[in-house]
């Protein structure tokens, strides 16, 4: 059996690491315009407008190509083990209510976290996600009320809030990174299991 998810997962991973580049450009970039803005309108001005327009881009692109990966990861979760309780449609309803995705996003990942952790081989694995989804979850809290706050006039440029910038870029930044570490411990996982099934399969053949 191929995973579906191999091939759209490496193209995620790569506008991962991307997000994650842009967002360090970012965050100097922030830095220095709250508290060095001399030396940002000389020397970064130009390279923070084409950051934050390609920063846009790649974040677009980043969710749809999440969304069709954990759709794929799902296909291939239940396709690796009949009992799994959430289905590719049911992940994606998960992530895309208003709302309902606020308790969605923790229960796609908490399951997959107790779900792994039942197997010898990826118990590991499991384990090490589960550490990372709090980490993750509370960075996504925080990163969505800054943006809140980023959005109200009190913190708005000129109004002597201009930290809270600098905090949110730092926040997402910190949570792309947290992101991608879950990203590599279910990808791992997959291959796992996946590899552990195809040498079951030749030892019946021979």
């Amino acid at each position: 059996m191929k995973l579906s998810s191999t091939s759209i997962g490496k193209v995620l991973k790569v506008f991962l690491w991307a997000m994650i580049i842009l967002s360090v450009i970012g965050l100097i970039s922030t830095y220095l315009f709250v508290y060095e803005q001399d030396f940002f309108l000389e020397h970064m001005l130009v390279i923070d407008r084409f950051t934050v327009v390609l920063q846009l881009g790649v974040n677009l692109i980043s969710i749809v190509l999440y969304l069709i990966w954990i759709y794929k990861v799902h296909n291939d979760l239940n396709k690796l083990d009949f009992q799994y309780p959430i289905t590719s449609g049911g992940a994606l309803a998960r992530i895309m209510i208003p709302f309902y995705n606020f308790w969605g996003l923790w229960n796609i990942y908490s399951v997959m976290s107790k779900q792994l952790k039942k197997r010898t081989l990826t118990n590991e694995l499991g384990k090490q996600l589960g550490v990372y989804l709090p980490f993750y979850f509370i960075l996504l809290v925080g990163s969505r009320f800054l943006n809140v706050l980023l959005n109200s006039e009190e913190f708005a440029v000129g109004t002597g809030g201009e930290s809270v910038w600098v905090w949110s870029y730092g926040v997402d930044l910190s949570l792309t990174i947290a992101y991608l570490f879950m990203f590599t411990c279910i990808t791992e996982a997959l291959n796992v299991i996946i590899g552990h099934n195809e040498k079951s399969e030749e030892k019946g053949i021979a």
